[in-house]
């Protein structure tokens, strides 16, 4: 066989692997039957294909950052007797942080991006309910906007069809709705 049509043999089995067309240990053994046993042209071969994206120390860096931002918003926005003004901006810089951390995780990791999303949801939340607590101390209010804000974490579940999403939308719409009408 011609090394043009064994390149494009193995080329295509890389192929079926990566798309999980055929289990991964056939196309394995077509690899090796095909190269031969010879490692360093599989190698060559895979080094040709689409890399997965690689994690570097700096998002990982980050992800522990972002975890460590949903303390801070909650320590900031009550426990802390700073100012209102001061108080609402660095409740509004966490969230525009949280933010931006989801944005440079989501294109490289991702399996954590979801986390990432998630907690740049619960700053959201935190921040908006402790801004307006501080403004305004209205029960009906509050309870309004956690309602809507959770309703839209499960209609985002449903979309990304993510069950964490769902289930803790749902449970904290129902919550706050007993609360009300409580």
């Amino acid at each position: 066989m011609s090394d043009e049509k064994k390149t494009i043999i193995i080329k295509e089995i890389h192929n079926w692997k990566e798309n999980h067309l055929l289990p991964e240990k056939y196309c394995d053994y077509l690899l090796a039957l095909y190269t031969q046993g010879d490692s360093t042209e599989l190698e060559f071969e895979s080094n040709n294909l689409k890399e997965s994206p690689k994690i570097s120390m700096l998002h990982v860096l980050l992800f522990i950052v972002n975890i460590f931002v949903l303390p801070i918003t909650f320590i900031v926005l009550y426990f802390t007797d700073f100012n209102i003004n001061l108080q609402v901006s660095i409740g509004i810089f966490l969230v525009m942080f949280s933010l931006f951390i989801y944005y440079v995780i989501r294109k490289k990791v991702q399996y954590l991006h979801y986390y990432s999303f998630f907690i740049l949801l619960l700053t959201l939340l935190l921040t908006s309910i402790g801004i307006l607590q501080r403004y305004t101390n209205h029960f009906a209010l509050l309870n309004a906007v956690a309602s809507v804000q959770l309703l839209t974490w499960g209609l985002i579940g449903v979309l990304k069809k993510r069950i964490l999403l769902i289930s803790i939308g749902s449970i904290g719409f129902i919550i706050t709705i007993i609360l009300f009408l409580f």
